[in-house]
């Protein structure tokens, strides 16, 4: 549980620190930068989940849907109680 919050620290930290380069090397506004940055970040999340997605079969992404159907508590649930 440490490993990935200090990995996530140091990689928002050098996020944060590209953004503060910027603003000393080309004296840009740090606002816009880190704005546009997030973005870049999220299409770069998107990315690696979609090409880590598609590699994958469909099956293995899905679960088994009869499993889900032949479940008798649903079954129940749907049922109001009408002991009251």
């Amino acid at each position: 549980m440490i490993v990935p919050l200090l990995g996530g620290t140091l990689a928002g930290a050098f996020w944060g620190g590209i953004a503060g380069f910027m603003k000393v090397r080309f004296g840009t506004n740090e606002v816009i930068s880190t704005l546009l940055l997030g973005f870049v970040a999220l299409l770069m999340v998107y990315w690696c989940v979609q090409s880590t997605a598609l590699a994958a079969p469909a099956a293995d992404l899905v679960g088994d849907p009869a499993g889900i159907a032949a479940d008798p508590r649903l079954d129940q649930a749907a049922r109001p109680d009408r002991r009251s």
